[in-house]
């Protein structure tokens, strides 16, 4: 009788894995435990393997084993987790569906039911994951043959789940990490493509949590990686560390600008040839640079902006003659730059100098002083050190259209001083300057 049913025990089981409860969590997947025990049918246990992996890896609740109506009494939310703060309707917690649909339509907004019982969803899915972490967690060890054809799948997602912001997922999750990978490193490495193509869209995800989680497990991801083991993926992670220091939760704002840190910093290493090599930097800068001067430099947001500019002057500090092949595209977006990121107060004094009773001269020397101790005016400096033959014929075009086309001040000086440093230099970048 018990085989017979085992199936349906299993079902039940499973359902009640999304509970908010931790001892029911438990207590169910100690039920899951005992049913794969139990169970002879090697169909069956296929299915238990099956079912609480797809728990883990899509976005999905667990079914509910029979169809029922729902209670209006039911409670979605835990005590305190929604709070109403409304003088109209006093202060109070949301925790049924019929407080739900009063309050939606005491708000004259009977469409809000729709965006409260979708939280309410989402509270349920992340109950779901972290209970079948308890579940998965039993059998892991009984089942390892099993496991073997959803591995791909399922080391990405556990990888990113141990970095979730909620304390007890991360510690169910980490559980079950350690159950399903005996030598993490090893793993990570063999599984390394598969994890970057689980975490870098996740860094663009509608839900907050997931994007905070992908930031904070790709930093640590990167962590002292070769430049074969990334050189496919750095050019979108570092992309998807600009899109995140500019994110709309402060969290998740924080998680990128650790990975922000840990991509630039990376990238600067495997940009100097002297710790890495020369084929490396070549290849790391070429990859690098367009992106910061298209994508980081050009924004509007001033946080990715500044993080741009500061992360230009680093990854071509130690660059040393692998910069030339990228010195007339650097040089010309860095001309351009010098008025476009000069502070806006430095040109309003300039309008109002008589209001403030300040000479317009004397703000214009300190406006150029200001521009050529800039961390632009200190890479600009550096292609001129590093500059050929061949960059020069390509930059002088370009620097000369910049005079002619430049607005603002500090671009006009800083094309005059960039063309003159250029002239006097000795060998052949002079003589083509002069000619």
């Amino acid at each position: 009788d018990v085989q017979s049913r085992i199936a349906t025990f299993q079902e039940h089981f499973a359902y009640l894995l999304q509970e908010r409860g931790e001892y029911l969590q438990e207590v169910a997947s100690k039920g899951l435990g005992l049913c794969y025990d139990m169970c002879t049918d090697d169909a069956v246990k296929d299915e238990l393997v099956a079912t609480l992996a797809k728990a883990l890896m899509s976005g999905a609740a667990m079914s509910q084993p029979k169809r029922q109506k729902t209670d209006e009494n039911e409670q979605i939310f835990d005590e305190g987790e929604m709070k109403i703060d409304d003088k109209a309707l006093g202060e109070g917690s949301l925790t049924t569906y019929k407080e739900l649909c009063t309050v939606a339509t005491e708000l004259g907004q009977p469409e809000l039911i729709y965006r409260f019982l979708n939280l309410a969803g989402h509270q349920k899915v992340w109950n779901s994951r972290r209970g079948a972490a308890f579940g998965f967690s039993l059998i892991a060890n009984k089942a390892a043959d099993r496991l073997k054809p959803h591995l791909a799948s399922l080391i990405p997602k556990l990888y990113r789940y141990q970095y979730d912001p909620n304390a007890s997922i991360q510690e169910a999750m980490g559980n079950l990490w350690q159950t399903v990978v005996p030598d993490p490193e090893k793993a990570k490495d063999e599984y390394l493509p598969h994890i970057f193509k689980e975490l870098i869209p996740g860094v663009g995800s509608r839900l907050w949590r997931v994007r905070e989680a992908s930031c904070l497990a790709l930093a640590d991801l990167l962590s002292g990686k070769r430049f074969g083991q990334v050189e496919e993926f750095v050019v979108e992670v570092y992309r998807m560390s600009l899109r995140a220091i500019d994110d709309v939760k402060e969290t998740v704002r924080k998680a990128g600008q650790a990975l922000n840190r840990a991509v630039s910093g990376l990238c600067a290493k495997l940009a100097d040839p002297s710790q890495s090599d020369s084929a490396t930097a070549e290849k790391v800068l070429g990859l690098i640079l367009p992106l910061l001067l298209q994508e980081g430099i050009s924004v509007s947001a001033a946080e990715v902006r500044v993080a741009s500019v500061h992360q230009l002057v680093k990854l071509t500090k130690h660059a040393g003659a692998s910069l030339a092949p990228h010195i007339p595209e650097l040089a010309s977006v860095l001309l351009e730059s010098l008025s476009s990121l000069e502070p806006l107060t430095n040109t309003y004094l300039q309008l109002n100098a008589d209001k403030y009773q300040v000479s317009g001269e004397a703000l214009e020397r300190m406006r150029v002083s200001a521009s050529r101790n800039s961390p632009l005016a200190e890479t600009l400096d550096m292609c001129v050190r590093y500059m050929n033959d061949t960059a020069a014929e390509a930059v002088i075009p370009r620097a000369i259209a910049v005079v002619r086309q430049g607005v603002g001040l500090p671009t006009r000086c800083g094309c005059a001083r960039f063309i003159g440093q250029l002239a006097v230099t000795p060998g052949p970048v002079g003589q083509v300057v002069r000619r």
